[in-house]
């Protein structure tokens, strides 16, 4: 969506004007990482051998001990799900999350929505500021900015899965390309 009317006289900032007021900070759930998904795949299919060689010999080990007349403490389904879902999930991630309103240099008011950790500046009432984010139903979703009153930068804290996953999907094709690369590779 393109922005609205007013709201860049500069040409350099999505928003820039006058704080007007800042809502309380509040906790939502967190957005859906696409980078933290691919890179956890990833891991968990550079893991693959060695979770199908720990499922073999624990069900030849359970065999084993049932032909020789033990039974195991534990049933191997039910600890191949801790291994698998784990005890430490953490699917109720949080962030915190604020709204500004902000007068432009035109008199209308825009409202500005901070989703994640200001790691950097704060926002007061009456302060100035200039705000980059994306235009989202006539709501500014913040990505960073500056605090003209103040002087600071506005930042949230980066992705850092981003990078992470480049890392990880690089270090997954120079596996595929050394394999392929082999003697005998069919």
């Amino acid at each position: 969506m393109a922005a609205p009317a007013g709201t860049a006289p500069t040409g350099r900032h999505d928003l820039e004007g006058t704080v007007l007021s800042v809502s309380e900070t509040r906790h939502e759930p967190a957005d859906f990482n696409t980078y933290r998904f691919f890179s956890i795949l990833l891991i968990l299919l550079g893991l693959l051998p060695l979770v199908l060689l720990y499922i073999t010999f624990r069900i030849a080990f359970a065999i084993i001990f049932r032909m020789l007349g033990f039974r195991p403490g534990m049933t191997f389904f039910g600890h191949f799900f801790w291994i698998m879902v784990g005890r430490g999930h953490s699917g109720g991630r949080e962030e915190p999350v604020m709204n500004a309103v902000i007068r432009t240099s035109t008199g209308e008011q825009r409202t500005v929505r901070i989703k994640g950790h200001l790691v950097r500046g704060s926002l007061q009432s009456g302060d100035r500021v200039a705000l980059n984010g994306r235009w989202d139903g006539g709501t500014l979703l913040f990505r960073r900015g500056r605090n003209l009153t103040t002087g600071s930068e506005l930042r949230l804290r980066p992705n850092y899965w981003k990078p992470v996953f480049f890392i990880l999907l690089a270090a997954a094709l120079g596996l595929v390309i050394y394999a392929a690369n082999q003697p005998g590779y069919p």
